[in-house]
């Protein structure tokens, strides 16, 4: 099973599956989005105020999802599941595995690359 750490016990994933692994590989932020015309044509106290905003969102939200999966890993834990954290996953494993997708689908690479580049 793939999916967020909040649909685990909600769904009773706990009750068919015994092991979760925390691979850290998809992270679904929430944007915040704006017609670049609206926005433009807004007073510049009021843009400055709404990127500040956002800014700070930003900060609150990813703080609120780390703090979340923790609690629903330590949940998971609690429910019975052996969660195993990245820390003790052999990545460069998964890595391995799927290479010869990577190498399949070379017009990907670029974009991949950019990937591997962010935090």
């Amino acid at each position: 099973m793939e999916g967020p750490l909040t649909w685990i016990l909600p769904s009773k994933y706990n009750e068919v599956q015994k092991y979760m692994s925390l691979t850290s590989h998809f992270y679904a932020p929430s944007a915040a989005l704006m017609n670049q015309a609206k926005f433009d044509g807004l007073p510049e106290d009021v843009r400055t105020i709404l990127e500040e905003s956002a800014e700070e969102a930003e900060s609150y939200q990813l703080q609120f999802c780390r703090d979340i999966d923790k609690q629903m890993a330590e949940e998971a834990a609690e429910a019975g599941m052996e969660v195993i954290p990245e820390s003790e996953l052999d990545m460069d494993g998964f890595r391995e595995a799927v290479q010869s997708v990577y190498d399949a689908h070379p017009e990907y690479a670029q974009i991949l690359q950019k990937i591997k580049e962010t935090e």
